[in-house]
Order: C-alpha cells, then sequence, then structure tokens
C-alpha cells in the first residue's frame, strides 16, 4: 500500500474512539484469562492507536501502560484522553515502528504484559509475535486480536476482499500455530462480539465517511479508500459469523 493510501486512511480513522473493533468489556475478558499477573504490571501496548485500550489497561490493572504507535495525531489524541482521565503518570505514549521497537530503547525482557488490539496483522502476525517477544520478561504473558476465519463455509466475495487485503489472514488453528512457532503457550481465547464492531468502529466510521467523500470528491485516490471501507462494514455486515476478531492470549515458554 502506497503511502498516500496509508495517509488517508489514518485520515479516514482520525478522531475515532477506536481504530478497530474492541471494547472495554472484551479488554476486561481478556485481562481476566491471564493468570498470575502482577499487583501493578508493566504492560507494553504496540500499535495503540488513539489508545481508548491503553486508557482501560490503565484502569483496570493499575499498572503503567507504554503505548506505542506510528502516526503521532493518534499518540497525541491518547496523551489528552489521559490527562482528562487522570492518567498521565500511567499511560507513556511513544511514537515508534513495531517491527523496530529496539529503536525505543525500550528494556529487553521487562514487559510483564504485552497487549496489541487490532494491529499485528499490519506487519503480518508472525513477524510481529518474533518482533515483541523479546521484550516480555519470562513466562511474561500476551494478549492480542486477531482477524480470523471462524468457519470453513466462506463465501467467495469474503474470501476475494481478504486475499486481496490481508493475505495472512487465517483461521483460529492456524494462528495458534504461529504462536506456537514463535515460542508462545496458547492459554486462551474467544471471538469478540459483534457489538465491538459496530458501537465503537464501525458505526462511526461508516458516518464520518460522508464527510470523507465530500472533502476528497475530487481525488481518486481517497474515493477508493471510502469505497474500500465501506465494502468492509458492508461484507462484515452480511458474513460476520464467518469470520471475526478474535482474543487469544498466550505465555512465554
Amino acid at each position: 500500500m502506497s503511502e498516500r493510501l496509508i495517509e488517508l486512511l489514518f485520515e479516514v480513522h482520525h478522531g475515532l474512539h477506536r481504530q478497530g473493533p474492541g471494547s472495554r468489556e472484551s479488554t476486561r475478558k481478556a485481562l481476566g484469562l491471564i493468570p498470575g499477573l502482577p499487583k501493578r504490571p508493566s504492560i507494553l501496548d504496540v500499535g495503540c492507536g488513539s489508545g481508548s485500550q491503553s486508557l482501560d489497561l490503565a484502569e483496570l490493572t493499575g499498572g503503567v501502560v507504554t503505548a506505542v504507535d506510528i502516526h503521532q495525531p493518534f499518540l497525541d489524541q491518547l496523551r489528552t484522553a489521559a490527562e482528562a482521565r487522570g492518567l498521565s503518570e500511567r499511560v507513556v505514549a511513544l511514537k515508534g515502528d513495531m517491527s523496530d521497537l529496539s529503536g525505543l530503547g525500550l528494556p529487553i525482557s521487562s514487559f510483564d504484559l504485552l497487549w496489541s488490539e487490532g494491529a499485528l496483522y499490519s506487519i503480518g502476525l508472525e513477524r510481529a509475535l518474533r518482533a515483541v517477544r523479546p521484550f516480555l520478561r519470562p513466562g511474561g504473558y500476551l494478549a492480542f486480536t486477531e482477524l480470523s476465519w471462524l468457519t470453513d463455509q466462506r463465501p467467495a466475495e469474503a474470501v476475494s476482499f481478504w486475499n486481496e487485503n490481508y493475505p495472512e489472514l487465517t483461521d483460529i488453528g492456524g494462528n495458534l500455530e504461529r504462536l506456537e512457532s514463535a515460542g508462545f503457550g496458547h492459554l486462551d481465547h474467544f471471538t469478540l462480539p459483534a457489538e465491538d464492531w459496530w458501537r465503537d468502529y464501525y458505526t462511526p466510521l461508516e458516518a464520518k465517511l460522508t464527510t470523507f467523500e465530500r472533502k476528497h470528491s475530487g481525488d481518486p485516490e481517497a474515493l477508493q479508500v471510502a469505497a474500500m471501507t465501506r465494502k468492509e462494514i458492508n461484507l462484515f455486515q452480511r458474513f460476520s459469523e464467518t469470520y471475526g476478531y478474535v482474543f487469544y492470549v498466550a505465555r512465554v515458554e
């Protein structure tokens, strides 16, 4: 994907409460699947976006969250929200690329929990798992969401769309194999409910598209992004029983 298309995608998602499916309830549920987390854990949230889950993690665990994203406006939004919720001391926002976290000077083998909601796919799940693993302490935990096929009955239209936009998409079993290959032991997983897609993501995103299209009415690339986004929303509305985001919880072996 070209830099221009990436910037347009950032623009479409700017200002939203979330840049992908999720909810405080699902974040809390995933935390509940992690045994033996320290009382005030050190958490690394990779690909945090505007950091809705980063703030929830800080509140729900009492720990310190280091939130990393490559897009500065998302981090600015997070810092503003953290200040408003009295979490400025416990949510640290850093600009960086998840494929090279060492460039941020983060300590190796130091985090109790590595978190990522809807972001690891951006560099490919297998590559991402290997990139983040060194930053977890021995016995540390990993929790992330990943788009996954939920059934073998896969509509051709959805297969075609995801083959073009995320060719590494696989089923739950395939992702568990990737976890094992990267040195993680699977603890549990669950599929995000449909409302996690609509309430704070697709519904406000769809509403924003009209303004975005009007602003870029003479821009073919921008209209391409809008059309792709509308198609993605439509496909989920029709085929949500066949694919979805799955929360995976694992541990360093």
